[in-house]
C-alpha cells in the first residue's frame, strides 16, 4: 500500500531540539488557523460586498491568495508528529501564491472567472484534505469522521463552481459560501491533526 507518515520518525524540519520543533509547529498551526480565519471572514464579506465594488473584492482576494500561499509553504517546513495536516502545503502553497499573483496581474482576463477559480481552488484543497482525512484515519485521530464530511463538501461545492455556475452577482455568495466552508475545514484540520509532542504526551 501507499507510504503514509510515521508518527514514531522525527517530523519534518526537526534538528533534534524537541523544544525549538514543538515552538515552530505551534507557531506553525497559528499562523494556519489566522490566515484560514481571515480567508473565511474575507469569504463572508464577499458574499454580501461582491454586487458593490467586486474589483476591491478581488484584489483582496487575490492578495489574502499570496500571503496564504507563503504562509503554508513556511507551514510545510515546520513538521507535526504525525506530518499530515502539513504534508500537501508546499505545492499548495505555491499554487496559492502563484493563483494571487495571476489574479493581480491579469485581472482583466480572469475576474470574468471567478467562479471556475474559486471552485478549483476548492476542489484542490479540500481534494487534498480528504486524502489527509483518510491518513488519519489510519492513525486513528478522532474527528476524520468530520474532517471528511467537511472535505466532501467542499469539493462538490468546488464541482458545482466549475461545471454549474455563470458570472453573475448571483455567484458570488455561492463562491463565497464555498470559501468559507473550505477555511472552515483548513482551521478543523489545523486543530485536529497538528500534533505538538507535549500534545501527545498529554493524550497518553
Amino acid at each position: 500500500g501507499r507510504m503514509i507518515p510515521h508518527a514514531n520518525r522525527e517530523p519534518r524540519g526537526s534538528c533534534g531540539n524537541e523544544v525549538e520543533t514543538m515552538k515552530n509547529v505551534r507557531l506553525a498551526r497559528e499562523l494556519s488557523l489566522g490566515c484560514a480565519g481571515l480567508l473565511g471572514v474575507s469569504a463572508l464579506a464577499m458574499c454580501f460586498l461582491w454586487s458593490r465594488n467586486a474589483r476591491t473584492c478581488w484584489d483582496v482576494l487575490a492578495a489574502e491568495l499570496i500571503l496564504i500561499g507563503c504562509s503554508r509553504s513556511l507551514c510545510y517546513f515546520t513538521g507535526d508528529l504525525y506530518d499530515l495536516a502539513f504534508q500537501f502545503d508546499l505545492s499548495l502553497g505555491i499554487l496559492a501564491a502563484v493563483a494571487g499573483l495571476s489574479m493581480l496581474l491579469r485581472t482583466d482576463e480572469l475576474m470574468g472567472l471567478y467562479p471556475f477559480l474559486t471552485g478549483a481552488m476548492a476542489l484542490t484543497d479540500c481534494g487534498f484534505k480528504l486524502q489527509a482525512a483518510m491518513d488519519a484515519r489510519r492513525f486513528g485521530i478522532r474527528g476524520w469522521r468530520l474532517l471528511t464530511a467537511g472535505a466532501v463538501l467542499g469539493m462538490g461545492g468546488g464541482i458545482y463552481l466549475m461545471t454549474c455556475a455563470r458570472q453573475s452577482a448571483g455567484a458570488a455568495p455561492v463562491c463565497g459560501a464555498v470559501l468559507v466552508v473550505d477555511s472552515l475545514l483548513s482551521m478543523l484540520t489545523d486543530l485536529l491533526m497538528v500534533k505538538i509532542p507535549s500534545e501527545r504526551s498529554q493524550e497518553r
